[in-house]
Protein backbone atom coordinates (compact mmCIF):
# COMPACT_ATOMS: atom_id res chain seq x y z
CA UNK A 1 0.00 0.00 0.00
CA UNK A 2 1.20 3.53 -0.68
CA UNK A 3 0.82 6.23 1.97
CA UNK A 4 -2.54 7.48 0.70
CA UNK A 5 -3.98 3.96 0.69
CA UNK A 6 -2.57 3.30 4.15
CA UNK A 7 -4.05 6.52 5.53
CA UNK A 8 -7.44 5.71 3.98
CA UNK A 9 -7.40 2.23 5.50
CA UNK A 10 -6.57 3.56 8.97
CA UNK A 11 -9.20 6.30 8.64
CA UNK A 12 -11.77 3.63 7.80
CA UNK A 13 -10.71 1.69 10.88
CA UNK A 14 -11.27 4.76 13.06
CA UNK A 15 -14.78 5.06 11.65
CA UNK A 16 -15.36 1.48 12.80
CA UNK A 17 -14.26 2.35 16.33
CA UNK A 18 -10.52 1.62 16.31
CA UNK A 19 -8.82 4.05 18.73
CA UNK A 20 -5.26 2.74 19.11
CA UNK A 21 -2.71 2.48 16.31
CA UNK A 22 0.78 0.96 16.44
CA UNK A 23 3.17 1.40 13.53
CA UNK A 24 5.23 -1.76 13.13
CA UNK A 25 6.99 -3.86 10.51
CA UNK A 26 9.67 -5.25 9.78
CA UNK A 27 11.34 -1.95 10.45
CA UNK A 28 8.74 0.78 9.77
CA UNK A 29 11.19 3.70 9.78
CA UNK A 30 12.80 2.57 6.52
CA UNK A 31 9.47 2.83 4.67
CA UNK A 32 9.56 5.42 1.86
CA UNK A 33 7.91 8.71 2.92
CA UNK A 34 7.46 7.42 6.48
CA UNK A 35 7.73 10.97 7.81
CA UNK A 36 4.62 11.98 5.85
CA UNK A 37 2.76 8.92 7.10
CA UNK A 38 3.66 9.68 10.73
CA UNK A 39 2.41 13.24 10.25
CA UNK A 40 -0.85 11.96 8.77
CA UNK A 41 -1.42 9.56 11.66
CA UNK A 42 -0.51 12.31 14.11
CA UNK A 43 -3.22 14.48 12.60
CA UNK A 44 -5.76 11.72 13.34
CA UNK A 45 -4.71 11.92 16.99
CA UNK A 46 -4.91 15.71 16.95
CA UNK A 47 -8.43 15.46 15.50
CA UNK A 48 -9.35 12.88 18.18
CA UNK A 49 -9.96 10.20 15.58
CA UNK A 50 -7.29 8.15 17.36
CA UNK A 51 -6.53 8.09 21.08
CA UNK A 52 -2.99 6.73 20.89
CA UNK A 53 -0.22 6.36 18.33
CA UNK A 54 2.77 4.15 19.09
CA UNK A 55 5.68 2.52 17.25
CA UNK A 56 7.74 -0.67 17.32
CA UNK A 57 11.27 -0.32 15.95
CA UNK A 58 14.79 -1.71 16.04
CA UNK A 59 15.92 1.76 17.10
CA UNK A 60 18.60 2.42 14.50
CA UNK A 61 16.69 5.21 12.74
CA UNK A 62 15.42 6.98 15.86
CA UNK A 63 18.08 9.73 15.77
CA UNK A 64 16.50 10.85 12.48
CA UNK A 65 12.84 10.40 13.41
CA UNK A 66 12.51 10.83 17.19
CA UNK A 67 11.59 14.52 16.97
CA UNK A 68 9.07 13.84 14.20
CA UNK A 69 7.43 11.11 16.27
CA UNK A 70 7.25 13.32 19.36
CA UNK A 71 5.79 16.27 17.44
CA UNK A 72 3.09 14.07 15.92
CA UNK A 73 1.60 12.66 19.12
CA UNK A 74 3.48 9.35 19.18
CA UNK A 75 3.94 9.00 22.92
CA UNK A 76 5.27 5.45 23.25
CA UNK A 77 7.76 3.32 21.35
CA UNK A 78 9.00 -0.24 21.78
CA UNK A 79 12.63 -0.91 20.89
CA UNK A 80 13.92 -4.44 20.31
CA UNK A 81 17.08 -5.24 22.28
CA UNK A 82 18.18 -8.76 23.24
CA UNK A 83 21.70 -8.18 24.52
CA UNK A 84 24.23 -5.50 25.49
CA UNK A 85 27.14 -7.54 24.15
CA UNK A 86 28.18 -6.01 20.78
CA UNK A 87 29.30 -9.31 19.24
CA UNK A 88 26.25 -11.22 20.43
CA UNK A 89 24.03 -8.38 19.17
CA UNK A 90 25.75 -8.51 15.78
CA UNK A 91 24.97 -12.23 15.55
CA UNK A 92 21.36 -11.98 16.74
CA UNK A 93 20.52 -8.98 14.55
CA UNK A 94 22.40 -10.28 11.51
CA UNK A 95 25.26 -7.76 11.47
CA UNK A 96 23.47 -4.98 13.35
CA UNK A 97 25.46 -2.42 15.33
CA UNK A 98 24.58 -2.16 19.01
CA UNK A 99 25.80 1.42 19.37
CA UNK A 100 23.28 2.57 16.73
CA UNK A 101 20.40 1.15 18.78
CA UNK A 102 21.68 2.66 22.03
CA UNK A 103 22.10 6.04 20.32
CA UNK A 104 18.55 5.75 18.99
CA UNK A 105 17.14 5.01 22.44
CA UNK A 106 18.93 8.04 23.85
CA UNK A 107 17.58 10.23 21.03
CA UNK A 108 14.04 9.01 21.71
CA UNK A 109 14.27 9.77 25.41
CA UNK A 110 15.73 13.20 24.74
CA UNK A 111 12.76 13.89 22.43
CA UNK A 112 10.38 13.07 25.29
CA UNK A 113 9.18 9.69 24.03
CA UNK A 114 8.29 6.92 26.48
CA UNK A 115 10.56 4.01 25.57
CA UNK A 116 10.05 0.36 26.48
CA UNK A 117 12.55 -2.39 25.72
CA UNK A 118 11.27 -5.61 24.12
CA UNK A 119 13.71 -8.49 24.54
CA UNK A 120 13.23 -11.90 22.95
CA UNK A 121 14.48 -14.42 25.51
CA UNK A 122 16.91 -16.53 23.52
CA UNK A 123 17.97 -20.06 24.43
CA UNK A 124 21.27 -20.18 26.34
CA UNK A 125 20.98 -16.57 27.53
CA UNK A 126 22.58 -16.43 30.96
CA UNK A 127 20.83 -14.89 33.95
CA UNK A 128 23.84 -12.58 34.36
CA UNK A 129 23.29 -11.25 30.84
CA UNK A 130 19.60 -10.71 31.61
CA UNK A 131 20.48 -8.84 34.82
CA UNK A 132 22.97 -6.68 32.92
CA UNK A 133 20.18 -5.64 30.55
CA UNK A 134 17.76 -5.02 33.42
CA UNK A 135 20.24 -2.89 35.36
CA UNK A 136 21.15 -0.93 32.25
CA UNK A 137 17.44 -0.27 31.62
CA UNK A 138 16.83 0.75 35.23
CA UNK A 139 19.63 3.32 35.04
CA UNK A 140 17.68 4.93 32.19
CA UNK A 141 14.21 4.42 33.70
CA UNK A 142 13.21 2.02 30.93
CA UNK A 143 10.70 -0.79 31.44
CA UNK A 144 11.62 -4.15 29.92
CA UNK A 145 9.43 -6.93 28.53
CA UNK A 146 10.86 -10.40 27.99
CA UNK A 147 9.17 -12.35 25.22
CA UNK A 148 9.20 -16.08 24.65
CA UNK A 149 10.70 -16.93 21.28
CA UNK A 150 8.15 -18.27 18.84
CA UNK A 151 9.22 -21.25 16.69
CA UNK A 152 8.54 -19.96 13.19
CA UNK A 153 9.42 -22.15 10.22
CA UNK A 154 9.95 -25.86 9.90
CA UNK A 155 9.19 -27.73 13.11
CA UNK A 156 12.41 -29.73 12.80
CA UNK A 157 14.38 -26.49 13.11
CA UNK A 158 13.09 -26.21 16.68
CA UNK A 159 13.60 -29.79 17.79
CA UNK A 160 14.26 -29.66 21.52
CA UNK A 161 13.07 -26.06 21.80
CA UNK A 162 10.77 -26.82 24.71
CA UNK A 163 13.74 -28.19 26.65
CA UNK A 164 15.19 -24.68 26.82
CA UNK A 165 14.42 -22.45 29.81
CA UNK A 166 11.29 -20.44 29.10
CA UNK A 167 10.27 -16.95 30.15
CA UNK A 168 8.14 -18.31 33.01
CA UNK A 169 11.22 -20.05 34.40
CA UNK A 170 13.21 -16.86 33.93
CA UNK A 171 10.67 -15.02 36.05
CA UNK A 172 11.07 -17.54 38.87
CA UNK A 173 14.84 -17.18 38.80
CA UNK A 174 14.67 -13.39 38.75
CA UNK A 175 12.51 -13.51 41.87
CA UNK A 176 15.57 -14.89 43.68
CA UNK A 177 17.57 -11.81 42.70
CA UNK A 178 14.95 -9.06 42.77
CA UNK A 179 11.92 -8.13 44.84
CA UNK A 180 9.22 -8.47 42.18
CA UNK A 181 5.63 -7.48 42.92
CA UNK A 182 2.89 -8.55 40.46
CA UNK A 183 1.08 -5.56 39.03
CA UNK A 184 -2.06 -5.03 37.01
CA UNK A 185 -0.95 -2.66 34.26
CA UNK A 186 -3.47 -1.57 31.65
CA UNK A 187 -1.95 -1.97 28.19
CA UNK A 188 -3.04 -3.02 24.73
CA UNK A 189 -0.79 -6.07 24.90
CA UNK A 190 -0.44 -9.46 26.59
CA UNK A 191 2.39 -8.74 29.07
CA UNK A 192 2.15 -9.85 32.67
CA UNK A 193 3.95 -7.19 34.69
CA UNK A 194 6.01 -7.23 37.86
CA UNK A 195 7.44 -4.18 39.60
CA UNK A 196 11.12 -4.44 40.51
CA UNK A 197 11.05 -2.69 43.88
CA UNK A 198 14.75 -1.85 44.24
CA UNK A 199 15.14 -0.75 40.61
CA UNK A 200 11.93 1.23 40.15
CA UNK A 201 10.99 -0.25 36.77
CA UNK A 202 8.36 -2.64 35.44
CA UNK A 203 9.34 -6.02 34.01
CA UNK A 204 6.91 -7.65 31.61
CA UNK A 205 6.74 -11.31 30.61
CA UNK A 206 5.03 -12.65 27.48
CA UNK A 207 4.72 -16.43 27.20
CA UNK A 208 2.60 -17.23 24.13
CA UNK A 209 3.61 -20.88 23.89
CA UNK A 210 3.39 -22.10 27.45
CA UNK A 211 0.69 -19.67 28.61
CA UNK A 212 -1.46 -18.99 25.59
CA UNK A 213 -3.10 -15.56 25.80
CA UNK A 214 -5.27 -15.72 22.67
Amino acid sequence: LDNDEMLQMVTTFTELGVKHLRITGGEPLIRPRIKELIESFGQLVANQRLETLSLSTNGTHLPKFAETLAKNHCKRINVSLETLDPEAFKHVSRNGKLHEVLTGIQAAQEAGLEVKINSIFLPNTSDDAVMKLINWAAERNLNVTFIEMMPIGQLDDFKGYFAHPCVSQLLQRLKKRLRLTPKTKETNGPSRYHYAEELGIMLGFITPLRNNFC
